[in-house]
């Protein structure tokens, strides 16, 4: 991941080794590498970066602010899928101002993102996919915030606003969207859960990326990425 934002904001693809079945897709829409953001960003913004990885299954993703082009910035993540140290897929989000709750200042991940489970408390893969679909589940009205496991100080993050804030906040939230579960990161050893979640099938729909840092059984906190994009381009 490292090696792909170096040679993003350096503006050379040629850097990355990646597969010629390469599938490339940004905001919803499959596009060339080295177009769109590729032509505008010019840093990373220090310590917004959440990466995690999921050696299993060969996929890495992060969210991150990147510096573009004069003084614009945009809120970015991107996943990478990786087989035989190529990669095969890129499928990334950019988040510019206008967009939802835009506030890039936000986005440095709190603290509790950025520490490591020790191996004796890490939960399985199973039980991490578990915790994250039942808060799925309580996006779609089919579970209550009191059947989900959030932590006391659990918060909810999007594009770097915090829209919940303690279990108050979430028990007084109550939503009825139809999201499609594509849970695609499981990092074990940081007990994190990321994926990309159109809230509906459509041509312009809200699609969330979520990160979900899970401890102890527990959501400890969220942080969200979102735009409206097409849906179908990763069924």
């Amino acid at each position: 991941m490292k090696g792909y934002i170096d040679a993003l904001v350096a503006k050379d693809p040629s850097k990355l080794k990646v597969s010629t079945s390469l599938k490339y897709t940004e905001n919803g829409v499959e596009t060339k590498l080295g177009e769109t953001v590729w032509k505008t960003a010019t840093s990373l913004v220090a310590d917004t970066a959440l990466t995690f990885a999921d050696p299993v299954d060969s996929q890495v993703a992060t969210q991150c602010v990147i510096n573009e082009s004069g003084s614009a910035q945009g809120i970015y993540q991107v996943r990478l899928k990786v087989a035989k140290h190529e990669i095969t897929e890129i499928e990334s989000m950019v988040v510019r101002n206008g967009g939802q709750f835009y506030r890039p200042a936000g986005m440095k991940p709190e603290p509790v993102f950025l520490q490591m489970v020790d191996p004796a408390k890490r939960a399985t893969r199973e039980q991490l996919k578990s915790i994250t679909e039942l808060y799925l589940e309580y996006l779609e009205g089919d579970k209550r915030a009191s059947e989900v496991p959030f932590d006391t100080n659990c918060k909810r993050y999007e594009n770097g606003t915090a829209t919940a804030n303690g279990l108050s906040s979430f028990n007084a939230q109550s939503w009825n969207f139809e999201v499609t579960h594509r849970i695609l990161v499981v990092d074990e050893e940081a007990g994190i859960t990321w994926g990309m979640f159109p809230f509906q099938q459509s041509a312009s729909a809200l699609v969330v990326g979520e990160a979900f840092k899970i401890f102890d059984g527990k959501i400890m906190m969220i942080q969200a990425v979102m735009t409206n994009m097409p849906t179908r381009a990763w069924d």
